[in-house]
């Protein structure tokens, strides 16, 4: 075996003292096998140009297609909850939105203070500024990576980047490579999947096409019973198309469609209902330019979505154009990006808009934005780097902002590496909170917590009337990275403090008298039909936010084929609002203060394969606004394992167990228990590189 360096050999010395087997794996590694541990991920969602992750202005995390497969997650929020960084809770909301899903704290339905893309295209809602994960219509099967930018980045990607960027990032049709794959999934909880794939890599024109379908049976209450089916899947469809084509020479264009198609059970709310449809079509043009080191990208992207839950319906069409010049100059020791973006957001909903009154007129709701930003890379020395970007965007309901960000990278020591940065980025309000006409009436029925259901005792009467401003977020944090033994072992530690200005929350008004409401004595009010709305809430700027916070993460790869990773969260979230005595009577105490999740997979003999990831949560209460429901979640683990078995390259049989352990644990405040679940499939992939 050829030795690398003196590092390598000290290395296999520490091998040889945990034992022979070891050793002898370590002995077997070659110059390919380097490469496992020598190679550093590239990401492109930090600076929008491919570059390694040590080079990164922003803190990220990369999830691989292999991290993917072993995870035997069943969605995209699965494979998230593990990482540094991410809150990540299984719960209900009255639309149908089946998990909250947040980077670095704050948790609630809809994130608005974090962008969500697939390769790069927005998926963030304009009715609610937030994402409906069971509409993403891309399967698990179709993703190459997750990158996630932990911390401000809407200097880049616009606002609503506040506290993070996740960017999933599909499958690339690889030049000289056809495959077909072949999925099948069974198990527990009545739950099925299928994954068909296509790969046509041969030619100036490839492409790649797939179809995949699930569904999944009702989890039961949190205090067990199954009778009832609170948020059964009943069925998920979805189509997804790539084509990739070499227009001219340096000239790449590549065209994405997507489409799904959802029916699901919802627990029941406020708004008495139990069940939802949705579709959900988006496409994306994108034409790569080459201009020797430079280059340019033009984007133009749309998205159509309807959702109809009980008497709720809402349909939403966003369309954008994007345009951006990268240039490069001295030997690539500056590296500059420059572009401009145009939108239109339309958000049309009786329910939200009309107090579901069709007859009360028009509930079209839209919003123009538009935004120029710029991003620098300057190599100041061989251990200094300095990272600049800034934008200015202007939107019809959030106003004109700016957001700018800093970071200067420190390489003192070979693969070590220290971090400093700072920035600012607005928020933009939501369709839903400027124009908002809603009413719940009293008396419907909920699942309010682990007592069952309940009844909900008020009417409920949004007007939006108020003006609400954007969200403000600075970020200041600092990185220290390192690699050891040719990167066989790497660390990060993340320290952060976030400071968030006037989060957009309900308060509650002196009931007024506006349009069909009149008063019926005893300080009610009522709707011309009689029903009393004893509520009235409406959207603010309420509290402020300091969070403070430590991420770290410890990555191991003691042979070919095994990665073991222990990473750890810290976060401190402290709400300022004078009305409550500097506390939120809801939003308080819901960050869990410690997350510690062990990821690891390996390589066995015979063709095996095992995954195991372990997670650990600290106790935290857990709020759903639209179910007017809070309750503490006591510290709780979640195990989730896997064993695979190859015969050949092209065929795997897999078993998988989730959340074992603990027979029912409850994540949120809608009713519902996530239960242990065990399923087996098999995947086939034939022909490809």
């Amino acid at each position: 075996m050829k030795i690398r360096s003196k590092r390598t050999a000290a290395l296999l010395a520490g091998l040889a003292l945990l034992g022979p087997d070891l050793l002898r794996a370590a002995d077997a590694a070659t110059d390919s096998s380097f490469d496992f541990f020598a190679q550093e991920a590239q990401v492109v969602s930090a600076s929008r140009r491919e570059q390694k992750k040590s080079d990164s202005p922003v803190a990220i995390d990369v999830i691989t297609q292999d991290d993917i497969v072993a995870s035997g997650a069943q969605n995209i929020w699965d494979v998230l909850r593990f990482r540094v960084g991410m809150d990540v809770e299984q719960g209900t909301s009255i639309e149908g939105n089946p998990a909250q899903v947040n980077v670095r704290g704050l948790p609630s339905e809809f994130a608005q203070n974090m962008q969500v893309l697939v390769d790069g295209r927005s998926l963030v809602s304009a009715m609610n500024s937030g994402v409906f994960w069971n509409s993403i219509p891309v399967a698990l099967a179709d993703v190459e990576r997750i990158e996630i930018v932990r911390g401000p980045n809407a200097a880049l990607f616009g606002a609503n980047a506040g506290q993070g960027v996740i960017n999933i990032i599909t499958k690339k049709p690889v030049n000289g490579s056809s495959a077909v794959e072949l999925g099948a999934r069974m198990g527990q909880n009545g739950y099925q999947a299928e994954h068909l794939a296509m790969t046509l890599g041969e030619g100036p024109v490839r492409g790649r096409v797939s179809i995949d379908s699930d569904k999944l049976g009702s989890f039961p209450t949190a205090s067990g019973d199954t009778g009832a089916n609170l948020n059964a899947v009943d069925n998920n469809e979805l189509l997804n198309a790539r084509i990739d084509a070499d227009v001219w020479a340096d000239g790449e264009l590549e065209l994405f469609f997507g489409h799904g198609e959802q029916a699901y059970a919802i627990p029941p709310s406020p708004l008495n209902i139990n069940s939802g449809v949705s579709n959900d079509t988006n496409f994306m043009a994108q034409l790569h330019q080459k201009l020797g080191a430079d280059s340019v990208d033009v984007t133009v992207s749309g998205r159509q979505d309807t959702r109809v839950f009980g008497p709720a319906n809402e349909a939403e069409q966003d369309y954008d154009a994007d345009a951006l010049y990268r240039l490069s100059l001295w030997d690539g020791k500056s590296t500059s990006t420059f572009g401009v973006s145009l939108g239109q957001e339309l958000a049309q909903s009786d329910f939200v808009f009309n107090y579901n009154n069709p007859s009360a007129g028009a509930s079209d709701k839209t919003d123009r934005l538009r935004r120029a930003y710029a991003q620098e890379n300057l190599v100041l020395s061989a251990w200094a780097t300095l990272a600049l970007a800034g934008s200015w965007e202007d939107s019809d309901i959030g106003g004109q902002w700016p957001a700018y960000q800093g970071a200067l990278i420190l390489k003192p020591f070979e693969d070590h590496s220290l971090r400093l940065s700072a920035s600012h980025s607005p928020t933009t309000p939501s369709l839903q909170n400027v124009y908002a006409q809603l009413f719940l009436q009293a008396g419907s029925a909920f699942l309010g917590g682990p007592n069952g259901l309940g009844i909900y005792p008020y009417g409920v009467v949004v007007n939006q009337t108020e003006p609400v401003a954007s969200t403000q977020v600075s970020d200041y944090e600092a990185t220290w990275s390192s690699a050891f033994f040719d990167r066989h072992v790497t660390a990060e530690i993340t320290g952060y403090q976030m400071e968030v200005n006037g989060l957009i929350e309900f308060s509650l008004a002196t009931p007024p008298v506006f349009g069909v409401f009149a008063p019926i004595g005893n300080g009610q009010y009522a709707l011309a039909g009689g029903q009393p709305g004893l509520s009235y809430p409406y959207y603010a700027n309420q509290s402020s936010v300091v969070a403070r916070g430590t991420e770290t993460v410890l990555t191991f790869k003691p042979r070919v084929g095994t990665t073991l990773q222990v990473n750890h969260t810290y976060e401190d979230v402290q709400y300022q609002n004078p009305t409550y005595n500097n506390q939120d009577p809801f939003l308080s105490y819901t960050t869990p203060w410690n997350k510690v999740n062990l990821l690891a997979q390996s390589d066995l003999i015979w063709g095996f394969n095992a995954a195991a990831n372990v997670g650990w949560v600290g106790g935290h209460n857990s709020y759903m606004a639209s179910r007017g429901s809070l309750i503490w979640i006591p510290d709780q683990a979640t195990v989730d394992l896997r064993l695979g078995y190859k015969p050949t390259k092209d065929l795997e049989v897999y078993a998988v167990a989730q959340s074992i352990g603990q027979e029912l644990q409850t994540q949120t405040a809608d009713g519902t228990a996530v239960p242990q679940s065990y399923f087996g499939g098999v995947s086939y992939n034939f022909g490809g590189k």
